[in-house]
């Protein structure tokens, strides 16, 4: 059974990566969406 709990706890630590990437990745793209809102926004005032 001693691989089993390797594999287990090698899956836990990909998962707690995954989120953590997940997490970061959150405010990049909520900044990528509003800048490119705001250029919209800022486009359509100019014209």
């Amino acid at each position: 059974m001693d691989w089993y709990e390797e594999y287990e706890r090698q899956e836990a630590e990909r998962a707690d990566a995954t989120m953590k990437l997940f997490v970061a990745a959150i405010p990049v793209v909520t900044i990528f969406v509003f800048a490119v809102y705001a250029f919209n926004v800022i486009k359509a005032a100019m014209f």
